[in-house]
């Protein structure tokens, strides 16, 4: 999981794209999300893990 401190990190980095729809409201497309992961972890398990999710989730990368 990555902490909510992180996320804000990330965003004030500039390392994610997202939309904010309220103050408290947030969405990332899944497509960023994936990137980002896949950018940020070596380890052949983890790549595992993002492709059995978006499999999981019907999202087509």
């Amino acid at each position: 999981m990555i902490s909510k401190r992180t996320l804000q990190n990330y965003r004030s980095d500039g390392r994610i794209k997202y939309y904010k729809l309220s103050r408290k409201v947030i969405l990332y497309r899944a497509e960023d999300v994936v990137e980002l992961l896949k950018q940020s972890w070596c380890c052949s398990y983890q790549k595992d893990r993002v492709n059995a999710l978006l499999k999981k989730y019907g999202v087509i990368y």
